[in-house]
């Protein structure tokens, strides 16, 4: 029965497919926004100087609420650059399949797309889970690229889970 749940982009109620943030998501999120002012202001933190994130909307959204509104360095602002491969687990369920480009690009207009980037999402599959091992060398792929092609010395990752 899950699996069948699992495979539908939702209910009557709630969305499933590529979620967006709850009401406490939100909140959560909110509350790390906070703490990043107040370390920025009291303590001078060093803030990133590049930032990443997921394609799945949710994170998008974490990474905005994250970063909206702070004191940055104009050097370097907040703008993130989507990555596909930064992606959590990929499994059966539509939770973990990314909405098309032209949606991120209308509802995230200030991020940057990395070249390459599908309209539609290539790494889902309804039929069959990554497996771990997948799963790991995505991680290790996306951090190679980075720390081959990144200088900075702060970088955020914004990503769901896994």
């Amino acid at each position: 029965m899950q699996c069948y749940y699992a495979q539908l982009d939702g209910n009557s109620t709630v969305a499933w497919f590529d979620a967006h943030l709850t009401a406490n998501g939100i909140s959560q999120a909110q509350t790390v926004n906070n703490l990043w002012a107040r370390f920025i202001s009291t303590q001078n933190i060093t803030t990133p100087q590049s930032y990443y994130v997921s394609p799945l909307t949710s994170c998008l959204q974490t990474a905005n609420i994250f970063f909206s509104g702070l004191l940055l360095p104009a050097e370097h602002p907040f703008v993130p650059e989507v990555k596909e491969l930064r992606r959590e687990g990929i499994d059966i369920h539509t939770c973990d399949s990314r909405s098309n480009l032209t949606y991120i690009k209308a509802s995230f207009p200030g991020y940057t797309i990395e070249p390459g980037f599908t309209e539609f999402d290539l790494l889902f599959r309804q039929s069959t889970s990554g497996t771990t091992t997948a799963q790991n060398l995505r991680s290790k792929t996306i951090l190679d690229q980075l720390f081959t092609t990144d200088k900075s010395t702060v970088v955020s990752l914004t990503t769901r889970s896994g």
